[in-house]
């Protein structure tokens, strides 16, 4: 389902097929609904890059699915990592896509690029996210627990500030948790030291 910027929504041109593309000459949003009905949002090219980081904490096996932007110059070679060590590698053409099923729940995911991706993460047929770029700074809040990833696979101390003006520090790979669920408790900026780049995501 295609939502437009005035609220009005549309299935136009919206296939359900892996690399499907639609534009509009308008901001949109785009959603989905999974086999057991749950509602997924589509990615974008704003959130194409070429290195992120993601720590899933259930549900093996893991699917990531791996877009290359159809305007890039030149074949994308990208590279998969679980805790450090390569998983996988292969070569994606300008609009080319492809499938990592592995294990790798409890561990650092890291997927790097020579050319703009876009990444999807599914399992257990919920746990199922666009993956932003890793940076040295992101945002979120916690739906009941969430583990940052990095770039790197090492011990990275990260310094939060939260809306509800908590306040102080977190390492990569440790689990944090929240007492409200569903995303309803506070949002927060987590800050890497030493320029790291993380990522995350939360169930």
């Amino acid at each position: 389902v295609m939502v437009l910027s005035d609220g009005s929504t549309s299935s136009d041109g919206v296939d359900n097929i892996t690399g499907t593309i639609v534009t509009a000459n308008e901001p949109i949003m785009l959603s989905g609904t999974t086999s057991d009905g749950h509602v997924v949002g589509w990615t974008n090219i704003e959130l194409a890059g070429t290195k992120f980081a993601y720590h899933p904490t259930r549900s093996d096996s893991q699917k990531v699915t791996v877009y290359a932007l159809d305007t890039n110059v030149s074949d994308a070679s990208v590279s998969g990592y679980i805790n450090g060590v390569l998983s996988t590698s292969f070569t994606l053409s300008p609009g080319g896509d492809n499938l990592w099923t592995f294990n790798g729940a409890g561990k650092n995911i890291e997927l790097i690029s020579d050319q703009d991706i876009l990444v999807y993460s599914s399992a257990n047929g919920a746990d199922t996210t666009a993956i932003v770029p890793a940076s040295n700074t992101i945002y979120g809040t916690i739906s009941s627990t969430a583990v940052i990833g990095v770039i790197g696979n090492t011990a990275v101390d990260v310094s939060y500030s939260c809306s509800d003006g908590s306040s102080g520090t977190v390492q990569t790979g440790q689990t944090l948790s929240d007492d409200e669920t569903f995303y309803k408790g506070e949002a927060c900026k987590y800050v890497a030291s030493n320029n790291a780049l993380i990522g995350a995501i939360s169930i």
